[in-house]
């Protein structure tokens, strides 16, 4: 469980680093760009093709395609995600578990009026985590919250670590 963990991991960062590319304008070479979005799409196909981690991640890239969330260098990762599932098929997929997920991608993704007492919940993208830890709990399989969790983690220390550098970037020079 720990090497899906670790590849979860990795997934998360490149994405976020792909995010910043391209919401943010973090300077990286184009190719360079291209090489991410294609590693973290291939990383979580092969996640999906070996693992029962198939109907988690098919559902988060279905819920971020109906929410128009795939766009620019992520459509070379959604690409790569989908190429490398379908040469290599599904070992595992459980439709129930693709259907919680489908639905709490869905939540964490559309941008819905919420009473103020959710928006921390939803701000901070936490109905997936929640999720995970409901099927945790009624099927003792951690391994959906390992990996959910995995890839948040290391998607927001990549978050606070580029933020960090932008901001010393656009500070003035006191000379």
């Amino acid at each position: 469980m720990f090497e899906f963990m670790g590849a979860s991991a990795i997934a998360g960062a490149l994405a976020k680093i792909a995010d910043d590319y391209q919401d943010k304008g973090l300077s990286l070479p184009p190719i360079l760009a291209i090489f991410i979005s294609i590693l973290y799409g291939v990383i979580l196909g092969l996640l999906s093709a070996y693992t029962p981690l198939a109907s988690l991640f098919i559902a988060l890239a279905i819920a971020n395609a109906l929410t128009q969330k795939i766009d620019g260098i992520h459509i070379i990762g959604f690409c790569a995600f989908a190429a490398v599932i379908i040469y290599t098929g599904l070992s595992y997929f459980d439709p129930y578990i693709f259907s919680l997920f489908l639905i709490c991608g869905l939540f964490d993704e559309l941008a819905l009026k919420r009473p103020k007492i959710l928006t921390l919940l939803f701000e901070n993208r936490l109905i997936t985590p929640i999720g995970a830890l409901l099927i945790f709990i009624y099927t003792q399989e951690p391994l959906y919250l390992a990996a959910i969790l995995s890839f948040d983690i290391f998607y927001r220390l990549l978050q606070y670590l580029i933020q960090k550098k932008l901001k010393k970037q656009t500070k003035p020079n006191p000379r």
